[in-house]
């Protein structure tokens, strides 16, 4: 179960990349308004190298603030919150970060481009079919 996760996989994990439910669920919050920065730093604390806290889920209409913790400190990810969803943004952001690493770019670095790759796979997102939430355009070079 969650402490299973918690106390067994997390220490094994380079990053871990939660949206704000789930990063609650990992802290054992109700619906907390804690701090991003300081629920990342707890998450670090249970034994990830670093943490990237998708800032997605938070009830801010204007702006989505991505919150990443390392050793070396925290960085902020602020993008305008576009005008519609699209499915599949924080297995995209994960993946991203993965060949960012395989391809020997640092962490840090590795976030970047993969945040950067987010939003411009965001900018080239198209309706298909009768679904409100739009697909991603994977296809987007950055």
């Amino acid at each position: 179960g969650r402490a299973a996760l918690r106390d067994e996989l997390l220490p094994l994990a380079d990053v871990l990349t939660p949206n704000l439910p789930e990063a609650r669920a990992l802290l054992g919050l109700s619906d907390s308004s804690e701090d991003a920065v300081a629920m990342a730093q707890r998450l670090r604390a249970l034994g990830a190298r670093a943490v990237l806290l998708k800032g997605g889920h938070a009830r801010s209409t204007r702006v989505v603030r991505d919150v990443f913790v390392d050793a070396r400190g925290a960085a902020i990810y602020e993008h305008a919150r576009r005008g519609y969803s699209a499915r599949g943004t924080g297995c995209t952001l994960a993946s991203a970060i993965a060949a960012g690493l395989v391809r020997k770019r640092a962490l840090r670095d590795a976030v970047d481009d993969a945040e950067a790759y987010l939003q411009a796979a965001y900018a080239r997102a198209r309706k298909t079919g009768k679904s409100a939430a739009r697909v991603l355009g994977h296809l987007a070079t950055i």
